[in-house]
C-alpha cells in the first residue's frame, strides 16, 4: 500500500469549508476533517483476528504529521505481532486509574484497598 500520501502543505492549506471527509495518508493513517473546522482527528484503522478496527492518535495541529506517523506505525508493529492496540491502550488506562484512586485513598488516610 503507498504510505507518506501527505504533506505539511496540504495540511496548512486546509480550509474550514473543506468538502472532503478525510484526507488519507496510506496503510491505515488518515485526519478525519471536523465539520465546522475545528480540530481535526488523526485516526489509524487496522484489522486485527478479523474485526476492522480504529485508533484515535491525537488532534491536528496538536499532533502533526510526522508524530501521527510514528504513532501508527508503533501501532502497526503491535498489530503485526499480533496484540491489539486498543487492548494495551485501555490496559494502561485501567492501571493509571487504579493508581490514582490508590492516592485518593492513600490521601485521606484510608488503607490501601484489599487489605
Amino acid at each position: 500500500m503507498p504510505r507518506h500520501l501527505l504533506t505539511d502543505l496540504h495540511l496548512k492549506n486546509i480550509k474550514p469549508d473543506d468538502t472532503r471527509k478525510r484526507l488519507n495518508d496510506g496503510d491505515g493513517l488518515f485526519l478525519l476533517l471536523s465539520v465546522k473546522g475545528g480540530a481535526h482527528a488523526w485516526r489509524f484503522s487496522y484489522t486485527i483476528n478479523g474485526t476492522r478496527k480504529m485508533l484515535s492518535l491525537g488532534t491536528y495541529p496538536d499532533t502533526g504529521l510526522a508524530l501521527a506517523r510514528r504513532k501508527a506505525d508503533e501501532a502497526r508493529a503491535l498489530v503485526a505481532a499480533g496484540t491489539d492496540p486498543s487492548d494495551i491502550r485501555k490496559a494502561e488506562k485501567a492501571d493509571r486509574e487504579k493508581k490514582r484512586a490508590a492516592r485518593q485513598r492513600e490521601a485521606a488516610g484510608l488503607p490501601p484497598s484489599g487489605t
